[in-house]
């Protein structure tokens, strides 16, 4: 994405006032900048499910703090709002796959000489194989921590070799996704790869 439409994406978020309260009753409230209420939601509910200060909340108002309006209300759980890991990772995948070509032809061997579209559609390849290798592995993932210190040297099937966190690889690719359009799945694991980035470089270096 250029810096102007990056730019273009940013303005159009909105601020909302998100409310709501933890398991014991205890309040809970903040702000999310994103570009509709079920987006601020989403990223909210995974945000407190992954961080290590965290935990899951019920959101029961999403405020658009300029027009005061809430265009949800109710009772929107984590548990019931978000994807299981895996599903939400295989969503990513498949859609990512799908967004970027498989005609794709690197341009060096380097990584530095790699197209992004290039570079992006092998972390989804990469992480396509992972699913299978690792089913159910990132399901249940408790509060994490990040940590993209782990590198891991991928051989695509070009033969074309490639060296990547899997944590950052993961953040980077749903990123992509999310540049493209409203894509629930993506939030949820843009956070939970950025938040608990560990779990993915375990399953990688398992």
């Amino acid at each position: 994405m250029s810096a102007t439409a990056k730019n273009l994406s940013d303005t159009s978020k909105i601020e909302f006032a998100i409310e709501g309260r933890y398991p014991g009753g205890r309040l809970y409230s903040d702000t999310m900048r994103a570009r509709t209420a079920i987006e601020a939601m989403t990223q909210t509910l995974a945000r407190q499910r992954y961080a290590v200060d965290g935990g899951d909340i019920t959101v029961q108002r999403v405020i658009n703090t300029r027009t005061l309006e809430a265009p949800l209300q109710g009772e929107f759980s984590a548990a019931l709002s978000l994807l299981s890991e895996n599903e939400a990772m295989d969503a990513v995948v498949a859609k990512a796959l799908t967004l970027l070509p498989v005609t794709l032809v690197p341009s060096g061997t380097a990584k530095a000489n790699h197209s992004p579209e290039y570079r992006l559609r092998v972390y989804a390849e990469y992480f396509d194989l992972l699913l299978r290798a690792r089913s159910g592995w990132f399901d249940g993932i408790q509060p994490g921590h990040a940590d993209d210190g782990h590198l891991l040297q991928f051989e695509d099937k070009r033969g074309v070799k490639s060296t990547f966190s899997p944590a950052l690889a993961l953040a980077e690719l749903a990123e992509f996704i999310l540049e493209q359009q409203v894509h629930l799945p993506a939030l949820q694991v843009r956070e939970f790869a950025l938040l608990a980035g560990h779990v993915v470089n375990e399953a990688a270096f398992a």
